[in-house]
């Protein structure tokens, strides 16, 4: 039998999705979930990562890169079911942690509902094992909402102190879990609506995106043709400049010729 770790390592890309969040009345955050996923005879694991792409602001119509990597811990929710126990643990390593620039905007909530989606579609009877609630994400501002981040997706909380610092979190079966997110401020969008909205114009940019993101065979194509249309306008606007310049040093020839004559 295998461990967490390995079931890590082993897992096969399976899916990405581009979404679009909103910060607030005027930027939007553009990023990418990935899901991955592995099974033997005794575990099956399933995993959704977080990553920034671009930050749009819509009152300055500028927008700037927030490039960031998948990370194994942070941004991170995924399960590990126990075939033989019927059980599934939540994590990585029994916790869950969104980094602090990405938490207040729904990310978490939307992660965790994807993940509990595989869930009540695969193991609606599973019990939940007892997950961690560390003090690391108890501080003054965060506490309230970490526990009610887990008991509005429909875990149930107990604690080892009394002032709810640290504890578990955990839930009898999967099925009694919330896998709802807020789609209006969560949007799944396709591939040419992120063009649209970030303003990827050029040939080079659509590469680069198109070499970022691991696409589907339809939005591959989308790419490839948005490509071959930016390539052949650069063509026409080459074809325009030359044919300007050669009008402009014809005309120019024959007026100065005009002017010699004189």
């Amino acid at each position: 039998m295998i461990g967490e770790s390995e079931c890590e390592n082993k897992s096969r890309f399976i899916q990405e999705l581009l979404l679009r969040v909103k910060m607030n009345d005027e930027k939007f955050l553009f990023g990418s979930v990935s899901f991955s996923h592995y099974q033997n005879n005794y575990f099956e694991f399933y995993r959704a990562q977080f990553r920034g792409i671009a930050i749009q602001d819509q009152k300055s119509s500028v927008w700037r890169m927030d490039s960031t990597k998948y990370q194994t811990l942070n941004n991170t929710i995924q399960v590990i079911v126990s075939k033989k126990d019927r059980n599934i643990k939540f994590g990585p390593t029994g916790h869950i942690i969104i980094s602090s620039r990405y938490q207040g905007l729904g990310i978490g909530t939307y992660l965790i509902s994807k993940v509990i989606e595989w869930c009540k579609n695969n193991y609606p009877e599973c019990t939940v094992r007892r997950g961690t609630l560390s003090s690391v994400d108890a501080s003054v501002g965060n506490k309230k909402r970490r526990n009610a981040f887990y008991r509005n997706r429909g875990f149930s909380l107990t604690f080892s102190d009394k002032e709810e610092m640290e504890g578990k979190f955990f839930a009898d079966k999967v099925d009694q879990l919330n896998r709802d997110w807020n789609r209006e401020k969560i949007q799944e969008i396709p591939i040419h609506d992120f063009i649209e909205h970030v303003g990827v114009n050029s040939a080079r940019e659509i590469k680069d995106l198109r070499t970022e993101l691991r696409c589907s065979k339809a939005e591959e194509e989308y790419l490839k043709g948005r490509i071959k249309n930016e390539i052949r306008r650069f063509h026409i606007l080459l074809l325009f400049l030359f044919i300007s310049f050669f009008v402009f040093t014809y005309i120019f020839s024959g007026n100065f010729k005009n002017i010699s004559g004189h």
